[in-house]
């Protein structure tokens, strides 16, 4: 089962490393956000400044591992 946890409790390496691995798919590529975890994470610092991180994400994690934002 799994369960839906605030932005709050969201690391960044994380979230950067799950985007990275969608993006390499073309289906599911996030244009913006690159396609390596250090550019995203980049990305995450320099252009999420209208609303923090904290509050841009939710994140489903299922048995400790993040499946979704």
């Amino acid at each position: 089962m799994y369960s839906i946890i605030k932005g709050e409790d969201l690391s960044i390496a994380k979230v950067a490393n799950f985007i990275a691995q969608l993006n390499v798919n073309k289906k599911h590529h996030i244009g913006f956000c690159g396609t390596n975890s250090d550019e995203i994470t980049k990305t995450i610092h320099e252009d999420l400044i209208d609303i923090p991180f904290e509050k841009s994400f939710v994140g489903a994690i299922n048995n400790g591992e993040l499946i979704g934002l």
